[in-house]
Order: C-alpha cells, then structure tokens, then sequence
C-alpha cells in the first residue's frame, strides 16, 4: 500500500495488484490485475478485465473504456465505452466519445447514467440501474439473502424446542447431554431471533431509501435497443423496442420515456 500518489508509465498486467492511498494513474492498460486507490483512478488507454480484474477507487474513474471487468468508483465515471462489465458509480456514469456504448453486464450509478447507445441490435441482455447507490443496492440484496436463510435456520430449531419443552412437560427423563445439546440450541434460537429483528430494520430502512431517490435518471443521446432492462429505484422496465434520443425517469412510480 503505498501512502501518496501511483504513477505507472506502462501497462499493469493480469495478476498484479496496485494499492495506492491517492490517486492511481497508469498510462498504459490494466489487464486482469486487482487496483485500489483511496483517491481517483485514471487509466489513458483503457481496462480489459478478462473476466477478472476489479478497479476500486473511493474518487472518481477515468479510463478510455471498459471491458470484461469490475469497475467500482465512489464518485463519477467517465469512459469512452462499457462491454459485458460489472460497472458502478456512487455519483454519475458518463459513457461519451465517438461510440459511446453501453453493451452486456450491469451498469449501476447512484444518479445519472448517460451513453450514446445502449445495448446493442442483437440483443445483448444489458442491465442499467440508477436511483440509489451501488453499495446501497448490494447491501440490501446481502440482507435479503441473509433473513432468507436465518428464517430457515430458525424453523429447523422450532420443532426442537417445543419437542423438548412437551417432554419437560410431561416430566420424561432427560440425559445431561441431551440438556446441554438443548440449552446450546435455545441459546442460538434467541441470538438468531435478535439477528433477524436487526437486519429486517435495516433492510426497511434501505427500502425507504430506495424508494425515495426520485431524481435518478438514465440518457440516451443515441439509441437504446430491446434486451435492456433499466432500474429506477425499486421500479423496472424491459425495453421492447428500439428508441433514439430519450430520457428515462421515475414519475408517479411509474418509469416513463421522455424526448431528450
């Protein structure tokens, strides 16, 4: 981890790993290698992931393009193309240049995403989410996952519980061991009880916030092609046909094309 500013003249090659307080700057390419800055990432010639690499950068991120990789950027981003990438932005995602496309993967920013084109005249399966951030969105995904499988957990402690407690009832011999195994099984039902109250208020708490980011958006001075699908907030729209130089918003929870 280095404390100040990264400069690299060259490419950063698949495999390698640069951790920089500051800023990272790298002239070169950045293959399926792993970066980190506390500041802003600036690739000039652009990211190729290979499925692999993850660029982490708690500013901003400029790169002349994206592809096959993980972006994450606690501020905007700024490329000149995005291709079958996990991209995301706490502020805006601004996809420009001659191109100026967006096609494959999931592009999420906490505001405005705005491209040329996106998706593509085949098809390509291309997800677009603003309103909230990224971090935000994730988290809430990981809560839901999680109370699904505490509650799971928590029915298959029950019949346990009260099988006991009917024997207790019943005045039937019970073995030290088969006390403990008890006991230690109560002890996990009631933290796992305790758990789940708190990751259901904070899940509601998240919901709330999802639900009330009104001013996200997603341009499009080009064209948008049928195979994406865009998320406002909570609010989700499959586009079936092909459309040019509109704008996507949320109005009366309803997500709603207008001219640009």
């Amino acid at each position: 981890m280095y404390d100040g500013n990264v400069s690299i003249k060259g490419n950063v090659k698949s495999g390698f790993s640069v951790k920089a307080k500051g800023d990272i700057i790298i002239e070169g390419v950045v293959e399926a290698a792993f970066l980190s800055a506390g500041g802003q990432i600036i690739v000039k010639r652009g990211i190729n992931g290979m499925g692999k690499g993850r660029v982490e950068a708690e500013d901003s991120l400029i790169a002349k393009f994206i592809e096959n990789a993980t972006v994450v950027s606690g501020g905007f981003i700024e490329t000149g193309c995005i291709l079958h990438s996990q991209v995301s932005a706490g502020a805006d995602i601004r996809v420009s240049g001659k191109k100026g496309f967006v096609s494959g993967g999931v592009i999420r920013a906490g505001n405005v995403i705005e491209a040329q084109t996106i998706g593509s005249e085949m098809g390509t399966i291309t997800n677009i989410e603003v309103g909230v951030q990224p971090s935000v969105k994730e988290r809430y995904g990981e809560l839901q996952e999680s109370v699904a499988e505490i509650v799971k957990e928590i029915e298959k402690m029950k019949p346990i519980l009260v099988n006991f407690n009917e024997k207790l009832q019943k005045k039937e011999k019970i073995t030290p061991e088969r006390m403990k195994q008890v006991q230690q099984i109560a002890q996990n039902f009631r933290e796992k009880k305790q758990l789940l109250a708190k990751q259901k208020e904070e899940m509601k708490s998240l919901q709330e916030r999802i639900r009330i980011a009104t001013n996200a958006k997603i341009k499009i001075k080009g064209t948008i092609y049928p195979g994406v699908n865009i998320t406002i907030s909570d609010v989700s729209l499959n586009i079936k046909q092909e459309r040019s130089f509109t704008r996507y918003l949320k109005e009366k929870g309803e997500i709603v094309a207008r001219p640009l």
